[in-house]
């Protein structure tokens, strides 16, 4: 069976490229995967680019699908009594390595399903969700108007057209805006792998990445609410194990998906630490708990109930309701040029992530630091975090008002 591995080719320059090495049959053939990327990113243990490094998703992926498609083109051959030279792996890899390059073809909706299928081998579910969710809706269009998006022919109005198609369909406008980033995102690989030029790049991010005009209501819960929660006396497992969980990440401020992924060896009792490594980020965070908290560990023997996202969000909104969050808020949002306005009641708002931004509002109305602060929540940059802090603008026009 073929062995294969990744290494750097010149570990003591700043730059290098990655090279390929693949033992078979006795020989060993050493190729360039001609991806190249500063030495300083390269997990040498791993043999992977680091997560924090820009492209690190792309080009690991092109990675394990080198990897992987030798390693099955050997097998088959093994199979089928063949036995391969250095020259036939070292052409079945050029073969392997190249189509990359051929991902773009005119049409957009195929050139984006085979990004998707390329982006596979190492990208997050949810990510290809979004993925394929955006491909369905240009096919959608594409068969309801009886045509084909193309790079060659796409000019502002089609793009409008599409929009316009997503808005009659009831999309609103936070759900155009992220069809558009994954198609830049899209664009953005396409142009650093040299699939697409620069220019052309260039021209079509003109009228895709415009981010529409909007306004959101981040609900989060004072103190009162969330002391309203903890005395909460629920009649329904369902209920009692969503408010233990609910609680939880009110005071941790974890993620649905790192709340979820928690096991008994990220949960020190004794310490009064949770240490998880960040699903979205892949940073390491240590988080400090109460006794409070501790106890509803010790509770479920620190291993928490599961819920699909649907079924959690579905049982805090009917929690919520039956504790009586039923302030009215009116929310805003845009179809396109179109204002609308709705008014709901304040636990119709309330979903997971409203624990995030609980937890982020309650610490910095008492003082700590957002630098500090960040350290726990795990944002990795201000601007992230900036949405949290807005939460607390009425907060601070009180305090200002009570110094003067």
């Amino acid at each position: 069976m073929a062995k294969t591995s990744f290494y750097i080719d010149k570990p003591k320059e700043k730059k290098s490229v990655i090279m390929m090495n693949i033992s078979l049959n006795g020989f060993r053939l050493q190729v360039s995967t001609g991806i190249s990327i500063p030495t300083r990113v390269w997990l040498k243990s791993k043999q992977a680019i680091k997560p924090s490094f820009a492209l690190a998703l792309e080009y690991n992926a092109i990675l394990k699908h080198l990897e992987r498609s030798i390693v099955s083109f050997c097998t088959e051959a093994k199979l089928k009594g063949k036995i391969l030279t250095k020259e036939d792996v070292k052409i079945k890899f050029r073969d392997i390595k190249n189509p990359t390059k051929k991902i773009v073809s005119d049409q957009i909706l195929k050139s984006f399903t085979n990004y998707i299928e390329l982006r596979k081998n190492d990208s997050k579910a949810n990510t290809i969700e979004q993925y394929e969710f955006v491909a369905a809706r240009m096919l959608e269009y594409e068969k309801a108007n009886n045509m084909s998006l193309c790079f060659s022919t796409l000019n502002s109005t089609i793009w409008d057209g599409f929009e316009n198609y997503l808005y009659r369909k009831g999309l609103k406008t936070t759900s155009v805006d992220l069809i558009n980033k994954s198609i830049i995102a899209f664009l953005n690989f396409c142009v650093k792998r040299d699939m697409l030029s620069e220019r052309k790049v260039k021209y079509l991010k003109e009228f895709i990445c415009r981010i529409s005009e909007k306004s959101n209501v981040n609900v989060a819960l004072n103190e009162e609410e969330l002391k309203a929660i903890f005395e909460y006396k629920p009649q329904r497992l369902r209920f009692e194990k969503t408010k233990d969980l609910f609680l939880i990440q009110c005071h941790t401020g974890l993620r649905y998906s790192d709340l979820f992924n928690l096991k008994p060896e990220n949960i020190n009792l004794k310490e009064l630490v949770v240490t998880v490594s960040a699903i979205k980020t892949g940073d390491n965070i240590t988080i400090p708990i109460n006794e409070k908290i501790a106890d509803i560990f010790k509770k479920w023997d620190c291993r928490l109930p599961y819920f699909t996202t649907v079924q959690y969000n579905k049982n805090l909104k009917l929690m919520c309701k039956e504790i009586g969050f039923d302030t009215p808020i009116q929310k805003v949002f845009y179809r396109g040029k179109e204002r609308i306005e709705e008014t709901k009641p304040k636990y119709e708002l309330i979903s997971s992530h409203t624990a995030r931004r609980t937890m982020v509002t309650l610490a910095l109305k008492k003082g700590m630091l957002p630098e500090m602060l960040m350290k726990i929540s795990g944002h990795t940059s201000r601007r992230s975090f900036e949405s949290y802090v807005k939460i607390t603008e009425e907060e601070a026009r009180k305090q200002f008002r009570n110094l003067f």
